[in-house]
């Protein structure tokens, strides 16, 4: 066996990315065992504990991407590891990597901490044929803030600077009080429109900056494409019509039980997650989560969900090796069991695909809880929603349609399922 690392200076990638590019080497022939991961001690010690760490991995930083390999010949390794290279974008932009995958040109520029959201929002500005000149990440988790303070602070001084860039939306989570307060001067400074959505945080935070706040990435996306085209911004809360939105709501309502009255989220985007947990406290829902914030409840167990519940599960609670959906499709199952679960609310995302299967393994625990459900007396309903640029070699409507198949029903956004899914509790009471 080999046993390979490649460290990526300053190179910085979201959970969700890395989480689903070690899912899909590890279908590789040859390969053994395969984790892409940032260098923090505990990732390492992950790495580690998995005989995956060399001498060269143990020299890598927070900043930096640790590739490790297992397999059993090195044209196994070199094909696992030109298949990194590909997934993180850098045969096509190395400046932006991954994240300006299939981008359309327009003159609105991007920048943020949120990896999910970010493809979130270059997916909706791509759906409503607009487009962006430049997307810049910046790696927020178990990265020190003073780090990431001034990352986003030479980003916005780029993209102000950028002849091209029209339009600037910020998305990120929230930041300290002192940090917010050197971001809000930074936007004061720019003279171009900027739009921004802190997750996390009210949008009467950044008022004084001059900024158009919203609160969900859906809402930012829709006001930079209304202010690239000089038009009126307003909040977006559905994109269908509305017989359609009222004839779910009744179908799914009507077959619930009295006592089925939560929502129970299981995301792997943490953008999601924040997004689903803004529109859902401003319809005034206590909600318990994984995730400590004075927005939420804790649970006992993160493992045992109670009334609404919503869980962001590449949380270190719960992954210990970065590997698969495994534990989701387990969570499905075990949330359709209980008697009080009115909808289960999910969300995928396809830009940087996982392996072929994993659209078909969502859409089967889909039917097969629906039916758990069925089986028990019971109806059970699932929103979810797709994010990803419907350009690349994954087409979007395919894998909504094995969503429909499966029972769910499939909406334009996260935020409109998550909507949805509130309507359809709400009507079932």
């Amino acid at each position: 066996m080999i046993v390979f690392n490649q460290i990526n200076e300053n190179t910085y990638c979201d959970s969700v990315t890395l989480v689903v590019i070690s899912n899909k080497l590890s279908f590789i022939e040859g390969i053994k065992t395969a984790l892409v991961m940032m260098g923090t001690t505990y990732n390492k010690q992950l790495m580690r504990q998995s005989g995956l760490l060399t001498e060269q991995g143990e020299k890598a930083q927070a900043t930096d991407l640790i590739i490790g390999l297992e397999g059993e010949h090195d044209e196994a390794v070199q094909k696992a590891l030109s298949i990194v290279m590909a997934e993180l974008g850098y045969s096509k932009d190395p400046e932006s990597r991954a994240f300006l995958t299939n981008r359309l040109k327009g003159n609105i520029g991007l920048i943020g901490t949120a990896g999910a959201g970010l493809r979130e929002i270059a997916a909706i500005i791509a759906k409503n044929n607009s487009g962006i000149t430049q997307i810049i990440k910046i790696e927020q988790k178990k990265v020190e803030e003073v780090i990431i303070k001034n990352e986003l602070l030479k980003g916005l001084n780029s993209l102000k600077e950028d002849k091209e860039t029209k339009i600037i939306l910020i998305a990120a989570k929230l930041f300290h009080d002192d940090v917010m307060k050197e971001i809000i001067t930074a936007i004061k400074n720019i003279a171009k429109p900027v739009v921004t959505c802190f997750l996390g945080g009210a949008p009467t935070l950044v008022e004084e900056s001059g900024a158009l706040a919203m609160g969900t990435l859906e809402d930012a996306a829709h006001a930079a494409i209304k202010l690239a085209n000089g038009k009126e911004v307003e909040k977006i809360n559905f994109t269908l019509a509305d017989n359609q939105l009222k004839e779910w709501i009744l179908q799914e309502s009507c077959q619930l039980k009295t006592n089925q009255l939560f929502i129970r989220g299981l995301f792997l985007s943490q953008p999601h997650f924040y997004e689903s947990l803004f529109i859902m406290k401003e319809k005034k829902f206590p909600i318990y989560s994984n995730i400590v914030s004075k927005d939420t409840m804790s649970l006992e167990k993160v493992t045992i969900s109670k009334n609404h519940t919503l869980l962001h599960l590449t949380e270190n609670q719960f992954t210990q090796n970065l590997s698969d959906n495994a534990l989701r499709l387990e969570r499905i199952s075990e949330e359709a069991k209980k008697e009080d679960v009115a909808v289960i609310l999910l969300d995928l995302i396809i830009n940087c695909s996982t392996h072929e299967d994993f659209t078909q393994e969502l859409s089967q625990a889909i039917q097969e809880a629906k039916k758990s459900a069925v089986d028990e007396g019971r109806y059970l309903c699932v929103v979810a929603s797709v994010c990803g640029i419907d350009r690349g070699s994954q087409n979007i409507m395919k894998q909504e349609e094995l969503l429909r198949q499966a029972g769910a029903i499939v909406m334009p956004s996260n935020a409109q399922a998550t909507r949805l899914a509130i309507l359809i509790t709400e009507n079932s009471r």
